[in-house]
């Protein structure tokens, strides 16, 4: 329904114009038209001359370039909308915030009439199946650019990595290729995939293989695969990396140097003793307040103080950027710990009164606030 613009303030006036059915025929195949046919023979459109018309309107209605203005006097800035196309509730009358694309139509509808008209109306096309279309138009889109410059270029790494998404193990895999004509070397994302069925190497080099066929590539040399150093992954005899060189032999494994760079640091900070009794401090301290009540209370100062809610994590055996986290968050609520831990000693009424003096205690000194101050700084 509308154009991705690139602006600043104003939308250039010489953009050129094209025809929506254009876009909509460029676009649409054999199962867009199908599931188009199904919609225009439900009841609530069959021989509605209005609904005819209106459809007709919108397929001839062209994308005028528009003046914007200052985009700070619309609704909310896209650039403030996070990544997500549809909103959480999208009902304008219950909401300030209906989501990236209804809030771009109605920013659209602002400077054109016509837009306005149409999109004001009670059958608009705004629904969730008409964004999930565009969705998988653009997506579609996407991935069959990737695909031919693949092609173009006559060879590709992969990288994989797996992940926990709530219930479900998620496997991303992504490309790695050089752009034609350009010597560029650019990574790209195709998907995420389902591996809870099976987590072992045998089940997730099957379905790296699959996705490689299903997007026609599995005959394109594929010289380099990158993953984590799990032994599932990296395994010299039955790993995926191996399993993998059985159909491609030119496919050298390279440990992820990400990776490899998150070993080094975490591994370095355990060999100095004042970086490792600061992250045990730093993991006593979410040991302490993970407790209900005590979690609790911590939200509760924090909101009285107007501090930004940050939650205190578990601290991470391989991952730097959980242990950067939970620096930061204790960080953000330093002095709201340190008067929980006093009062807590001030009362006296539990036996964990022991651990609040010696977490106290551990808090105050200077080697524990030098480092703290150090890594929170090179964080940033």
């Amino acid at each position: 329904m509308f154009s991705i613009f690139n602006f600043k303030n104003q939308v250039k006036q010489n953009t050129s114009t094209k025809n929506l059915d254009e876009t909509v025929e460029t676009h649409s195949d054999e199962s867009k038209a199908k599931k188009i046919c199904n919609h225009e023979q439900n009841d609530e459109h069959n021989d509605d001359d209005e609904n005819i018309q209106l459809k007709n309107n919108v397929l001839n209605l062209n994308i005028q370039s528009v003046d914007l203005g200052d985009i700070d006097s619309g609704p909310k800035q896209p650039k403030l909308q996070g990544l997500a196309l549809r909103g959480h509730d999208e009902k304008s009358s219950t909401v300030s915030n209906t989501g990236n694309f209804k809030e771009l139509c109605t920013l659209f509808a602002m400077n054109d009439k016509e837009f306005s008209d149409f999109f004001n109306r009670k059958i608009n096309y705004t629904s969730w199946i008409i964004q999930n279309s565009i969705l998988e138009v653009c997506s579609n889109m996407t991935i069959n650019t990737i695909i031919s410059e693949i092609k173009y270029c006559g060879m590709y790494s992969i990288m994989c990595d797996e992940a926990r998404s709530y219930k479900t193990e998620q496997l991303s895999i992504c490309v790695r290729y050089i752009i034609p004509n350009s010597y560029n070397v650019c990574e790209r994302f195709i998907g995420f995939y389902d591996v809870s069925n099976g987590r072992g190497a045998e089940h997730i080099s099957i379905e790296i293989l699959s996705v490689l066929k299903k997007f026609g590539i599995s005959d394109i040399p594929l010289v380099a695969q990158t993953y984590d150093g799990a032994n599932v992954m990296s395994g010299s005899t039955s790993g995926v990396q191996t399993r993998i060189r059985d159909s491609h032999p030119e496919a050298i494994f390279i440990h992820c140097m990400a990776h490899k760079l998150n070993l080094v640091v975490t591994n370095t900070c355990r060999t100095i003793k004042e970086s490792n009794t600061f992250f045990n401090t730093l993991e006593a301290v979410y040991v302490h307040f993970s407790q209900p009540g005590k979690d609790k209370l911590l939200q509760d100062l924090q909101k009285s103080m107007q501090i930004k809610s940050l939650s205190i994590s578990r601290l991470c055996e391989t991952r730097w950027s959980c242990r950067l986290k939970n620096c930061k968050a204790v960080h953000n609520s330093f002095g709201v710990i340190v008067n929980i831990l006093q009062n807590e000693i001030n009362e006296d009424i539990n036996k964990e009164v022991a651990q609040a003096i010696g977490l106290l205690h551990m808090l105050k000194k200077m080697s524990f606030v030098l480092c703290f101050v150090l890594v929170v700084n090179i964080g940033k």
